[in-house]
């Protein structure tokens, strides 16, 4: 059963409300003398009432007068367990009270048709007349008592008693049963809820088919409970003011009986309150539809606001870069000009230059990178080389340089060129440089 919990709790606390206030309204009256029931449970009450019920002469005509009587003066638990047996035992009468079908083998005489002949009954209808299936189905045959194999066999035996029967026999013969109960069940359900639980609950149900699970027995009954609480929920809140009356059926919401045997279906689209449920989902469901609509505007106006600032940023950022790129690539041509014009960047690519192409320069405002390491040093001068030991150039400062060391991180102008004569007597061309003060340390 679906569902069963939430709304027989809601239906429940609905009979609880009206028991309290009814209790608390009345009028005060005398002390009543002691409830001679209090302290039995539900079940020993109910199996008191049946077993006096059972001592009723009569059929169930003569049962449902016997409790109409009793009700009044029952009290409680009692009273409420009286009302149960009255309503199966009015079903039972019902179901006393209704016209036979026709007697099997006789045929229906002959209809006399507008033309004035007469027409078979068992002429195809016309096509003008309602299908078969669209005619209101008749009542199946009514079934007392419970139905079970063991009940199965005795009616076999009693309708052939010279029969030999097997178990084939018994099934089908306890199928047959219990599927005409619950024909006659569906068939009272159909008309009213209070009737279908009625006769669900006139005879137990000691056994099911083979393709039936037991526990849907017990699970129909509550299914029948359900829906009698929803109905007379709803009912009562039809009584209430239309703007209290959406919020006593909004917890209906999408509630649809499912009883494992019986369909519900036909009762509940039946029953008029049904539309304030329909109409409250329906409102339901378009206010989510309008908010689920403007949740999701919102969300793509703001998808692409963020959008066009993200398209600006990246324009503003590939304008910068574009910039920045274009200001280095002025750089590195300024560089690479001066670097052309003072015949490089570091005195070892002056020098090597030098070594190259002999001959006087002209580079007024140079300044280069000093990279090299000491190999001597007079009053004047102090000579550097590259790692190879073939790059020489000269370094003009007063600066008390040791030889080995390393000089890097400091600059020098362009001095001139000197001519000295080697060991071999040949000469050859020097750069001279003018060391720049080292920077203040930090």
């Amino acid at each position: 059963m679906v569902r069963s919990s939430g709304w027989s709790s809601l239906a429940a606390l609905a009979v609880f409300a009206v028991i309290a206030a009814a209790a608390a309204c009345g009028p005060k009256t005398a002390a009543t003398p002691a409830d001679p029931n209090a302290g039995l449970s539900r079940g020993e009450l109910e199996m008191e009432l049946r077993q006096r019920l059972g001592r009723v002469e009569g059929d169930a005509c003569a049962q449902e007068s016997w409790l109409k009587q009793l009700i009044p003066t029952a009290r409680g638990l009692q009273a409420e367990i009286a009302e149960e047996l009255l309503a199966e035992q009015a079903f039972g009468c019902r179901q006393l009270k209704k016209p036979d079908g026709a007697a099997p083998g006789k045929q229906p005489d002959a209809v006399a048709t507008a033309d004035g002949k007469d027409k078979d009954p068992a002429a195809p209808a016309d096509k003008d007349k309602p299908a078969d299936k669209d005619r209101p189905a008749l009542p199946p045959e009514p079934v007392s008592g419970a139905c079970s194999r063991k009940r199965a066999e005795a009616d076999l035996r009693a309708k052939s008693p010279n029969r030999t029967l097997n178990r084939a026999a018994v099934d089908v013969e306890f199928q047959r049963c219990y599927a005409a109960r619950i024909a006659s069940c569906q068939f009272a359900l159909d008309a009213d809820v209070e009737e279908g639980l009625a006769c669900w609950k006139q005879d137990p149900w000691p056994e099911v088919p083979a393709a039936v699970k037991p526990e849907d027995v017990a699970n129909t009954a509550m299914c029948l409970l359900e829906l009698k609480a929803v109905i007379a929920d709803l009912r009562k809140c039809r009584t209430k003011k239309p703007a209290d009356r959406d919020a006593c059926v909004a917890p209906y919401i999408g509630y649809a009986p499912q009883c494992p045997l019986l369909k519900a279906e036909r009762v509940w689209k039946a029953f008029p309150g049904r539309e304030d449920v329909e109409r409250v989902a329906k409102a339901d469901a378009q206010r989510r539809t309008d908010r689920d609509a403007k949740v999701n505007k919102e969300k793509a106006d703001q998808e692409t606001k963020e959008a066009k600032l993200k398209a600006e940023q990246e324009a503003k950022a590939a304008k910068l870069k574009a910039e920045q790129d274009a200001k280095k690539a002025a750089e590195d041509a300024k560089i690479a000009r001066e670097t052309e014009r003072c015949s490089g960047r570091t005195t070892l690519e002056f020098a090597e230059k030098l070594k190259a192409q002999p001959g006087p320069r002209t580079v007024p405002g140079c300044k280069y990178q000093v990279v090299g390491r000491v190999v001597s040093k007079n009053n004047a001068f102090v000579q550097l080389v590259d790692p190879s030991g073939s790059l020489i150039f000269l370094l003009r400062t007063k600066e008390a340089l040791a030889d080995g060391e390393a000089i890097a991180d400091r600059t020098a102008s362009f001095d001139s060129i000197e001519e000295a004569e080697l060991a071999d007597g040949s000469k050859r061309s020097f750069a001279v440089f003018t060391l720049e003060p080292a920077p203040p340390k930090k």
